[in-house]
């Protein structure tokens, strides 16, 4: 990921982008002013990364994964963290689609929405990156209906 990073000073000019937020009040659409933030919460996120990016790192994730390297840090970030949420691995969110596994990480901070999801089954990884913090729900039904389109049962 050599566009990447988690120090905005190091993202390329022309890969930066700018986040957009929605006045409660007005419903206006109006660009931040502020960011990057503070980094007090960047263990948890500010991640500037590009699709492409984010891409090689799904292949190489998965190719990981079907070949068990690492597998024991792997497992962890694939199945349940613990009996009492099976929704959770280790970073990733787990559920289905289709009838098959997903695993992926829904991200948000203010401006920007993201959505990383991959099928291992499939050896399918999709990935949404806006710079946009409304409408919520547009990240799961623009890649699930992507899904849908490509499993073809």
């Amino acid at each position: 990921m050599v566009n990447s990073d988690f120090r905005y000073f190091r993202i390329p000019d022309s890969l930066r982008t700018i986040p957009h937020s929605k006045s409660k009040i007005s419903q206006r659409i109006y660009s931040r002013k502020t960011y990057p933030y503070t980094r007090e919460h960047a263990p948890s996120s500010t991640l500037n990364a590009s699709a492409k990016d984010l891409s090689k790192w799904m292949i190489s994730f998965l190719a990981a994964l079907e070949n068990n390297k690492n597998r024991g840090i792997l497992k962890a970030m694939v199945e349940p963290s613990s009996d009492i949420n099976k929704h959770i691995g280790l970073g990733f969110q787990l559920s289905k689609i289709e009838g098959l596994k997903k695993i992926g990480h829904y991200g948000g901070d203010k401006g920007f929405r993201s959505y990383l999801m991959m099928i291992p089954d499939e050896k399918m990884g999709l990935v949404l990156l806006a710079n946009c913090d409304y409408e919520e729900d547009f990240r799961q039904e623009i890649l699930h209906a992507i899904t849908e389109i490509l499993v073809v049962k």
